[in-house]
């Protein structure tokens, strides 16, 4: 399973009458690395923004979808190569709401999340290794 201990931080970008848009970052970096490593795009951000640090923990990678019941769209999700849902880094309580809501999950190095609890001890299994 691919879990991480990662840095989060929070980009804020004051878009006046537009209201604020914020983007979240979890990486192994400090914040000064952070922001040299920016992509193009996200660097015309990096001194307008107002950065905060949201704090550190076990981040695992998966991809999610909400396929809302429809069987396609659930053998879609889990064909190899599938571009349903993007690859991100997730805590395991953001994984546990969005089991909740009946998601899919698929997680790197684990696979399919089928059963929740049994994702859960080998998250803590492989959280307790690191």
């Amino acid at each position: 399973m691919k879990i991480e201990f990662l840095n989060e931080y929070k980009a804020t970008v004051d878009l006046d009458e537009y209201g604020k848009e914020s983007k979240v970052y979890r990486v192994p970096l400090t914040l000064e690395q952070l922001k040299e490593n920016l992509s193009p795009v996200d660097k015309l951000i990096k001194d307008s923004a107002t950065w905060t640090f949201e704090g550190s923990g076990m981040f695992v990678y998966a991809r999610t979808f909400n396929a809302q019941g429809d069987i396609n769209l659930v053998r879609s999700f889990y064909k190899k190569d599938s571009d349903l849902g993007g690859w991100e880094w997730y805590s395991i309580e953001e994984l546990t709401e969005l089991n909740k809501k009946d998601y899919l999950i698929d997680v790197k190095g684990y696979g399919e999340v089928d059963d929740f609890d049994e994702f859960k001890k080998a998250y803590e299994d492989a959280a307790t290794k690191k």
